[in-house]
């Protein structure tokens, strides 16, 4: 019998006509990649995250757009999921998607909650707060049921885009090359002043300091469970 592996590509970005960004693709390429090294093994489920926000500003969630590419690059709908709880639907950043997270594996009905492994997937330069908030809500949950958390990045970024145009579409379709004078350190980095200290250092700062980025949810998120 077969155990049960969750795979979910965190959200990226898209642009006006619901083309996604190369760091999207790139992040359910290797989904795709995933799930044909692990379907021997596992019963596996693509989890998809993302609604609206500065990232996707269409009619359509940036999770739909999504599973189209994965329906045109040949995974079957049977393997593609929203969860149970509807809120990975509806994120808007990582914290949402963390947050997500724990809701999905504390809710008896959700394929999480029969898990025996979940898989994060995101961009090299995202990994590091993205493996500390996934795997914080891992930790505190209630029902200390699945066996196994990977949070793992693709491969490193190109620092030029590939139509020669002197662009990073892919990175930023709103930005061009000459807005990000220290590139490899802004994308490639890990965590910012601002997010070591609303990360590591939550309990020294108050509420009103935090409420206007999105750690200060993730500090009343804390302060709930």
């Amino acid at each position: 019998m077969k155990e049960n592996l969750i795979i979910v590509p965190l959200g990226g970005a898209n642009d006006n006509e619901k083309n996604l960004a190369f760091l999207s693709k790139q992040r359910l390429d290797k989904v795709i990649e995933l799930k044909e090294i692990h379907k021997k093994k596992y019963d596996i489920k693509i989890v998809l995250s993302g609604g609206f926000g500065h990232f996707n500003v269409t009619n359509e969630t940036h999770s739909k757009i999504q599973e189209k590419y994965l329906l045109d690059n040949g995974v079957l709908e049977s393997f593609i999921s929203y969860g149970n709880t509807n809120s990975f639907s509806k994120i808007e950043d990582t914290v949402d998607e963390a947050i997500a997270l724990y809701n999905e594996i504390n809710s008896f009905n959700s394929d999480f909650y029969k898990a025996t492994k979940i898989i994060i997937v995101t961009s090299l330069y995202h990994l590091p707060r993205s493996k500390y908030l996934m795997e914080t809500v891992c930790n505190k949950n209630k029902s200390n049921h699945f066996k196994e958390l990977n949070v793992i990045g693709c491969d490193p970024i190109p620092l030029k885009s590939n139509l020669n145009d002197g662009g990073i579409d892919f990175i930023n379709h709103k930005k061009i090359k000459k807005d990000f004078p220290n590139l490899w350190e802004k994308f490639m980095g890990t965590f910012s002043k601002r997010q070591m200290e609303a990360l590591n250092k939550y309990e020294e700062i108050s509420l009103t300091k935090l409420k206007e980025n999105p750690y200060g949810k993730w500090l009343e998120f804390l302060n709930k469970i």
